[in-house]
C-alpha cells in the first residue's frame, strides 16, 4: 500500500538590501544546484526566478533588477550569480517549496 506523501508548506522570507549605494553587494545567486526553470519580468522592473533544485525543493525569487546572462533551462551551481539587484531595490523576495515531482505510471 502507497503511503500518501505528506502536504509541505511553503516558506518565505524577505531579505532587506543593506548598505544601499553603489558598493553595496546587489548579486543574486543560486542557493542550491539546479535548473533555472523560469525567468519572468513582473510589473515595477521586477524579476522572477523559478529554480528546480537537486534536493527536491523549488525556489522562487523576486527582486529588482535583471539576469546576469539568461540561463533558462540550464543547470546552475550553488553560489552561482544569477541576476543583479537594481540600485533602487529594497528587497529581495525568495520562496521555498517541495518541487512537484511527475511519477510515472
Amino acid at each position: 500500500k502507497k503511503k500518501k506523501p505528506e502536504k509541505k508548506e511553503a516558506v518565505s522570507y524577505r531579505y532587506d538590501v543593506e548598505g544601499a549605494g553603489p558598493n553595496a553587494s546587489k548579486n543574486v545567486k543560486a542557493p542550491w544546484d539546479g535548473v533555472l526553470k523560469k525567468k519572468k519580468k513582473l510589473a515595477d522592473d521586477q524579476t522572477l526566478l523559478e529554480i528546480e533544485h537537486d534536493n527536491g525543493l523549488k525556489s522562487q525569487m523576486v527582486f529588482n533588477g535583471g539576469l546576469s546572462k539568461n540561463l533558462t533551462g540550464h543547470k546552475v551551481q550553488a553560489g552561482e550569480t544569477l541576476g543583479f539587484l537594481s540600485n533602487e531595490a529594497k528587497s529581495l523576495y525568495w520562496t521555498i517549496e517541495p518541487a512537484q515531482k511527475t511519477v510515472p505510471e
